[in-house]
């Protein structure tokens, strides 16, 4: 083996042992695998669908249902505007109005340290359908 060999051995030798040394758990991890599970990291907690219905959505509804997910667990929400025969709201897709809606949920979610998401559209299936 030449001594070029010998010292990429050596270098990725010494790299593993790094690698391992730093996955170890810290201090402050949960000892058990029962308190992990009682108490997530924020990437391990699940999301949920969260519907707009039809345009009938505001600021103080918003707030209301982030604050309720937040505190059961809920880590992040993708967002969803449907009809499903709601009677139409005052906010319609992408005007001014929903964007301004979209914007104080957003910052609602930063601040509880939560996540937001958007479907890509308006309605359940594909951009531009109903």
């Amino acid at each position: 083996m030449g001594a070029n060999m010998k010292k990429y051995i050596c270098m990725m030798i010494a790299l593993c042992c790094g690698m391992l040394a730093g996955a170890q758990p810290s201090k402050d991890s949960p000892p058990d695998l029962e308190q992990r599970f009682a108490h997530p990291p924020a990437e391990a907690k699940p999301w949920v669908y969260w519907f707009w219905m039809n345009g009938n959505v505001t600021k103080e509804g918003i707030t209301a249902d982030l604050e309720a997910m937040n505190r059961i667990g809920i880590g992040g929400a993708l967002m969803m505007g449907v009809g499903l025969g709601t009677p139409p709201g005052d906010v319609d897709f992408n005007s001014p109005l929903y964007r301004e809606m979209y914007a104080h949920a957003a910052k609602e979610c930063v601040r509880l340290g939560m996540k937001l998401t958007l479907h890509q559209c308006d309605g359940w299936a594909t951009a531009g359908g109903p």
